[in-house]
């Protein structure tokens, strides 16, 4: 009598091609998954950053701001009401991103 207990060379080989295809299918996705949150988190700290500075503006005392490292914050005068506020911050790639918004002067 024959008895077949565990697995043939060829479901084993079977088994472990399986994995190996999603392994190379889930990886590279998780890879840009973690670039794009990597990349989120740093638009969002930038945002903050540029709001934090127009609360403090319009509060008038922007000029006891805490300036970040990575959120350099810029302003130009577009005329004697407006200021534009920039946050300039670098993405994982190397390129330069700017956010810009307008404070009203009143």
């Amino acid at each position: 009598m024959l008895k077949n207990k565990g697995f043939f060379l060829a479901e084993l080989i079977l088994s472990l091609s399986a994995w190996l295809v999603s392994a190379c299918v889930l990886f590279p996705l998780f890879l840009h998954a973690s670039d794009q949150a990597e990349e989120h988190r740093k638009s969002s700290e930038a945002v903050q950053a540029l709001y934090e500075y127009l609360q403090m503006k319009a509060a008038g005392s922007a000029h006891s701001v805490l300036h970040h490292e990575d959120y350099p914050i810029e302003e130009m005068e577009l005329d004697g009401l407006s200021v534009e506020v920039c946050v300039h911050y670098e993405k994982k790639n190397g390129k330069h991103e700017r956010i810009c918004d307008i404070y009203f002067k009143e």
